[in-house]
């Protein structure tokens, strides 16, 4: 459903926002200031997100994996995972991402942070928080950075019972008491939510009671696996804008937001004041995608230049089970979605948005064309 009836006033807000997502990593500032620099590829990615795990505990309805078996039998064994462990070190890689399933479920979970962690790489633990135990916290205070590290909890309602009926019975009271256990442990944590139609209401109820929990953070992601749970996106943006401006009188923690759908989809940010202001200098933000600063190591081994490529196996890097991380940075340069981009459609070079978007994500636009030159079919313009 397009967006019609935003005021150019909300436009603005929700866009000064987005300009600020790019401060908040501490890798992305070194990222940014290389490139003032004149670095124009990273022949090294600076970012891992690796799933440590198939396995899980819970089984949510709007996961990415849903229908699959969650199950470790693919996961990459111990000695396999210490080595990789090691090879990132050794590349020099700035952030990773340990995810699943639930990475702590992982019996050597501890054996590979204490490594990457011997280089001071940036860690980020994305968890349900419903295994979050003092043994747990005990361990994470002992190798975390208290700066940079944190563990990223999924709470997906402001209430027990929206939080339950996602993702099951007594997960509500589990994940908060794990949450209060981390910030007890002086570990930060930071709180993901998906926004469905169930949740959608409690938007801002969530928000404050992740800082009445000591939270530093609090994400919001749209659901997109389940068009069932798809909220309307008048309504989304609505409760969005309202989060924004109860973000500034009374919440002091910070909000990230990836709900808004395509912005090009809208009248209002196509108004020349809405579109001077996102094409300023001031306002320079875009969503190009960054295929050289980043990989993803699935649960089964295979490698991709990210989590969405992930989807294709035809986007492999090849399997770091049989490969080494340098071989595997060295086929980059032969895959499709490796290629420079060329923005050749009438369509996309007509569009006052090409210069933040270049045509969307390549992934999307090879998986529907087998093409990376067109534009990405989600885009309504």
């Amino acid at each position: 459903m397009l967006l019609n009836s935003i005021s150019e006033d909300d436009a603005i807000l929700l866009i000064e926002k987005m300009r600020e997502y790019q401060k908040d990593f501490p890798a992305r500032v070194l990222i940014e200031k290389m490139k003032e620099e004149g670095v124009k590829r990273f022949y090294t990615p600076y970012y891992i997100s690796w799933e440590v795990t198939g396995a899980c505990n819970l089984r949510c309805a709007h996961c990415c994996f849903a229908g699959q078996e969650y199950k470790s039998d693919k996961d990459i064994d111990s000695k396999r995972a210490v080595e990789l462990a090691n090879e990132l070190v050794d590349a020099d890689i700035l952030k990773v991402m340990l995810t699943g399933g639930e990475p702590f479920l992982r019996k050597d979970i501890f054996d590979i942070i204490k490594i990457l962690k011997s280089r001071n790489i940036i860690i980020q633990i994305t968890s349900n928080g419903t295994l979050i135990t003092e043994a747990v916290t005990y361990n994470l205070e002992n190798l975390f950075n208290p700066n940079y590290d944190y563990v990223q909890i999924s709470l997906d309602g402001g209430y027990a019972a929206t939080h339950d009926e996602t993702r099951g019975k007594g997960c509500f009271d589990k994940t908060i008491a794990g949450i209060k256990l981390l910030v007890k442990h002086n570990i930060n944590v930071t709180i993901n939510c998906v926004v469905t139609v169930k949740n959608l209401s409690e938007m801002k109820t969530l928000y404050k009671l992740a800082s009445d929990l000591g939270v530093k953070k609090v994400t919001y992601t749209r659901v997109f696996n389940n068009d069932n749970l798809l909220p309307d996106d008048n309504v989304l943006f609505k409760e969005t804008t309202e989060l924004l401006k109860q973000e500034t009188k009374d919440v002091p923690i910070e909000l990230r937001l990836f709900t808004v759908p395509e912005l090009a989809a809208c009248k209002t940010f196509n108004s020349s004041t809405v579109t001077n202001r996102i094409l300023s200098k001031h306002l320079n933000f875009d969503f190009i995608c960054h295929k050289w600063e980043k990989l993803h190591i699935r649960k089964d081994g295979d490698v991709f230049l990210c989590l969405h490529a992930s989807n294709n196996d035809m986007a492999s890097l090849g399997n770091i089970k049989s490969c080494s991380m340098s071989e595997i940075l060295v086929k980059r340069d032969e895959n499709i979605l490796f290629k420079p981009r060329k923005i050749i459609n009438e369509k996309c070079n007509k569009c006052t948005f090409v210069s933040l978007c270049k045509a969307g994500c390549p992934v999307n636009a090879y998986m529907k064309y087998s093409d990376i030159n067109l534009p990405d079919p989600v885009c309504l313009c």
